[in-house]
Order: structure tokens, then C-alpha cells, then sequence
């Protein structure tokens, strides 16, 4: 059990890392992106509403399409970790 816990920090960590990145960088991209990132946040905020958490793949699905899109809008800002974390 300790390995999901520790997958599902990793998650909950990358989601924080990413909402602020796009909270402090999003205005910077057109409305096409900005309405597709909005999407997928809501897309996770509707998901843990429904009582799904990041233990499940289709909110870690949801948010690797928001941190793939921010990494290829910022390749270079470093802030992106690895999608699959190694898990002992």
C-alpha cells in the first residue's frame, strides 16, 4: 500500500506544480490553449468532486495531457518531472 501512497503524492504533487506554473504562465498562450487547459483542470476538479482521487488513472491520465501540453509550451522551463516516477 505504501507504493499507491506514495504514487498518489508524486500525483497530487505534480498536479500543484503544474496549476502553478499555469496560474503564473497561462495568459501568456492564445485562447485555443487557454480553453483546453481550462478544460482538463475542470475535467480533474469535476473528477475529485465525484469522489476520485489521484490513485486513479483516469484523473492521472488527465493530468499527463496537462503536463505534456505545459511542457510542450515551456520545454525549457525545467519544472516538469518524469510522468512515471519509480515506485519502490
Amino acid at each position: 500500500m505504501a507504493n499507491l501512497i506514495d504514487l498518489e503524492e508524486y500525483y497530487m504533487e505534480m498536479y500543484s506544480t503544474a496549476s502553478g506554473y499555469w496560474r503564473e504562465n497561462g495568459h501568456r498562450q492564445t485562447k485555443t490553449v487557454r480553453d483546453i487547459a481550462k478544460r482538463h483542470f475542470n475535467d480533474i476538479t469535476k473528477m475529485a468532486n465525484e469522489g476520485l482521487s489521484f490513485a486513479d488513472e483516469q484523473v492521472r491520465s488527465v493530468l499527463r495531457q496537462i503536463c505534456l501540453m505545459i511542457d510542450g509550451i515551456a520545454p525549457s522551463t525545467a519544472w516538469f518531472p518524469r510522468l512515471m516516477p519509480v515506485v519502490e
